[in-house]
């Protein structure tokens, strides 16, 4: 699929006035920056210039060889962890860290070293429900969230093994969470239909973003932006400028919940994952649906992008996870089978290896085939 270039998404403009109903923050644009009436129009500007997009994902050439053919081929599983008592529901990597931490509805995040292959330590004793969702900081992997169906996020200090915060503002249990690129930044989405955005330096709301009609379940931010893209069970993934508290795109792709979205690290892609079997693809710059994936047996549960994009993989309830080729879209790879749900994934950084989560109460590391 070759992508198309544009200087301006115009669409933004079609729903940029619309508010969702909350006050505009103070303490948000001093966090993410202040913007002017109408700019949120502009949100890609900046991309298509160049401009705070080290990375240059997407872009042909930029990718290093290595991480291009680990993403392309073939992966086998090199080991299952099974030190969970419950469900495995969330995944996330540290490459930094060198640490897997899993998320279990046992109430506990588990933390796994990659290199000596063990447990090194477990987060607990704060939840007193289980977790849906665990992800390390971006601007700082010695940080870490957890969310949970006791309606709370938790910020954990990973070398102490300790809470730092105890986020409780959702009323209903949270599903999912994501961390900005490069502020202290924290989003969180809930059964309540919310996303709330936290200031993870001092463990404080700064707003609150409404308009699904049903439970959110999935959210992320973008790499190069300051938008949000968020998941619910009313079928649509909408978009938010973060620094006005604002929805600007609301998407209907899929015809039953969608539980997982994602962008990918140049802002120009977002993947969604739904209970209706599907994965689809779109390239943010158009709007236009790039590719609606179907070779799962089973709902479609998370999605996420490789390094530099050159992937996709997604999670289901057939109990696989598969890997996509983001240039053809084609099934490069099938990872399986866990016993049950195969419901959230994650890679390292250099793709050298990816993690998959099961309700099989297992997670699974996979590596690519050399």
């Amino acid at each position: 699929v070759q992508l198309v270039d544009v200087q301006v998404v115009n669409a933004l403009s079609v729903s940029s006035s619309r508010s969702n109903g909350s006050r505009r923050d103070s303490n948000v644009e001093e966090k993410l920056g202040s913007v002017s009436s109408g700019e949120s129009e502009h949100l890609y500007s900046h991309q298509q210039n160049g401009e705070h997009n080290n990375n240059k994902a997407d872009a042909v050439g930029a990718c290093p060889d290595y991480i291009r053919e680990n993403c392309k081929g073939n992966w086998h599983m090199e080991y299952e962890i099974s030190v969970h008592q419950g469900p495995v529901h969330g995944i996330s990597v540290s490459s930094s860290l060198g640490l897997v931490a899993s998320a279990s509805w046992d109430k506990t995040c588990k933390l796994f070293d990659v290199d000596r292959k063990v447990t090194v330590g477990e987060l607990s004793g704060v939840h007193d429900k289980g977790l849906y969702g665990v992800q390390f900081m971006k601007t700082n992997p010695e940080v870490l969230a957890t969310v949970s169906s006791d309606h709370t996020a938790v910020i954990w200090n990973v070398p102490n093994r300790s809470c730092l915060f105890t986020l409780e503002e959702h009323t209903d249990e949270v599903n999912g969470l994501s961390f900005h690129a490069s502020q202290d930044i924290l989003a969180t989405a809930s059964d309540d239909r919310s996303i709330i955005l936290w200031d993870v330096a001092v463990g404080e709301k700064l707003s609150t973003l409404l308009g699904h009609r049903n439970s959110v379940y999935g959210v992320c931010f973008s790499p190069v932006s300051s938008l949000l893209a968020s998941a619910s069970f009313d079928w649509y993934t909408k978009l938010w400028d973060t620094r006005i508290n604002t929805e600007v795109m609301s998407l209907e792709l899929h015809s039953d919940d969608v539980i997982g979205v994602d962008i990918s690290s140049s802002g120009y892609l977002l993947a969604t994952g739904s209970d209706d079997g599907t994965a689809v693809v779109v390239d943010m710059r158009t709007w236009q649906t790039l590719s609606v994936l179907k070779d799962h047996a089973g709902e479609v549960k998370r999605v996420k992008f490789s390094p530099y994009s050159q992937a996709l993989a997604t999670t289901s309830a057939d109990g696989t996870a598969k890997v996509w080729d983001t240039q053809s879209w084609n099934c490069t790879s099938t990872l399986g089978w866990h016993k049950d749900h195969c419901f959230d994934v994650a890679w390292d950084d250099e793709a050298e290896f990816l993690v998959t989560a099961s309700h099989d109460n297992e997670w699974r590391l996979w590596v690519p085939v050399k």
